[in-house]
């Protein structure tokens, strides 16, 4: 089975609807729906927090690039912010989110990099101004 037949398949598993995404329910269990996304849903819990090969900091600093690279916006700022002070709270450094947020130049390009860069100094100057 290849790879993307397999992740069709976990999704699948998890009740994951193509058109309206994972419903209400996944494996049985209440998730409590914000607006447009889910939170702390058992999808959430197991794919960051479980162990496994990644540390949940690494994991963490994927989710931030993979939301950089998203449609520029307020809500995907919220998003990129709310990732970045998980990734400090789980130890991950400034150079360790910049060098990420870094590495979008080239494959998604200034916008991708500026939307890291713009939300990071965000988080740190909150973090400051808190202080």
């Amino acid at each position: 089975m290849s790879p993307i037949e397999l992740i069709f398949q976990y999704l699948m598993s998890l009740n994951f609807n193509l058109r309206k995404g994972f419903d209400i329910k996944l494996k049985g269990r209440a998730v409590e729906e914000t607006g447009d996304h889910i939170k702390q849903s058992s999808l959430y819990n197991h794919v960051i927090k479980r162990e496994g090969a990644l540390s949940e900091k690494f994991r963490e600093l994927i989710i931030i690039a993979a939301l950089c690279v998203r449609l520029p916006g307020p809500e995907t700022e919220v998003y990129v912010m709310n990732h970045i002070r998980r990734a400090l709270n789980l130890g991950a450094t400034e150079d360790e989110i910049f060098e990420t947020v870094q590495c979008l130049i080239f494959p998604s390009g200034g916008p991708s990099l500026m939307m890291g860069v713009k939300c990071l100094n965000a988080v740190l100057n909150e973090k400051n101004n808190n202080s």
